[in-house]
């Protein structure tokens, strides 16, 4: 069933260390047992299939510290950086027309 979402949390941007996001999504993967479960998959699908704090907005790799509150009837968002490579947001959206990770990067784009 859809609904309305209001989300608030942090992001944090990873430091893939020189790897591309599907290769560190991969090592991440391996790391911790995550197998592909569907032909075709990615790992970077993997990873947050199986533990939805990672993101990938706009081809960069987050981990999201999220807290998701009660039902409410409006849309908005509004993402700022905190100048330490992470980001405050919050989000309110109706799930039945999108999902946190295209709202979250709306957010980062209106940073730009």
């Amino acid at each position: 069933m859809s609904r309305v979402e209001l989300h608030t949390g942090t992001l944090t941007k990873i430091n893939t260390k020189g790897l591309t996001v599907e290769e560190y999504c991969e090592y991440l993967c391996k790391k911790y047992g995550y197998e592909i479960a569907y032909e075709g998959d990615t790992y970077a699908e993997t990873l947050m299939d199986v533990d939805d704090t990672y993101k990938v907005l706009n081809g960069e790799l987050y981990k999201c510290d999220d807290t998701q509150y009660p039902e409410d009837t409006s849309y908005l968002v509004d993402v700022g950086s905190n100048g330490d490579g992470t980001y405050k947001y919050i989000a309110q959206f109706y799930n039945g027309g999108t999902w946190l990770n295209e709202v979250l990067e709306e957010g980062l784009n209106n940073l730009k």
